[in-house]
């Protein structure tokens, strides 16, 4: 009489299962704990295939006279942090380069940035309307290189600072936010 078929047995799919398992736990070592203080570790910018660069850049429109800066939203795009400053009115002139000396608030003094390096795109001729238009912090997203968002307004220079604190120096570009009233910051 025929048998039935029997299942394999288990010392035949063992191998197959023990390398899905180190497989499975390569990966999630991979996105784990740091082990120092309990939160995942940062890529590091050699992860990310971004072609941006580190030097300063302007541009913008001098058409416009003033703007307001209305949103600062955070996204992910792949491996790159996108910052969008949502700007009413459209963004006017705007320059963006890492800080070399300390960023200063309205009354001259030291902005606290709690970061490396602080990447500060400068808006001329802006205002806020967040926090009431005075310096505000906006919590970033699940982002992978930028630690802290500070909104900085320099009303003295009819300027507005805002200020990307990040662990190091990393290429960045700047351009038009989707549907034109805004700026669209990428680093990574």
């Amino acid at each position: 009489m025929p048998r039935a078929p029997q299942p394999a047995p288990l010392r035949r799919r063992a191998p197959r299962m023990l390398a899905a398992l180190i497989v499975a736990g390569a990966l999630v070592a991979g996105c784990g704990d740091d082990g120092q203080d309990g939160t995942l570790s940062p890529l590091s910018a050699a992860d990310c295939p971004f072609s941006g660069a580190a030097d300063p850049v302007e541009g913008g429109s001098d058409d416009v006279d003033r703007s307001a800066l209305t949103a600062v939203e955070t996204d992910k795009d792949g491996c790159v942090d996108v910052i969008t400053l949502r700007v009413d009115g459209g963004p006017g002139e705007w320059i963006a380069a890492y800080a070399d000396a300390p960023v200063l608030d309205a009354r001259g003094d030291d902005v606290d940035v709690d970061s490396n390096e602080a990447l500060v795109v400068t808006l001329k001729g802006a205002t806020s309307d967040l926090d009431g238009g005075g310096m505000a912090e906006v919590v970033p997203g699940p982002l992978d290189y930028v630690r802290e968002l500070l909104v900085v307004p320099r009303p003295d220079d009819d300027e507005l600072h805002i200020v990307l604190g990040l662990a190091e120096r990393l290429p960045f570009e700047v351009g038009g936010a989707e549907g034109g009233d805004g700026l669209e910051v990428r680093t990574g």
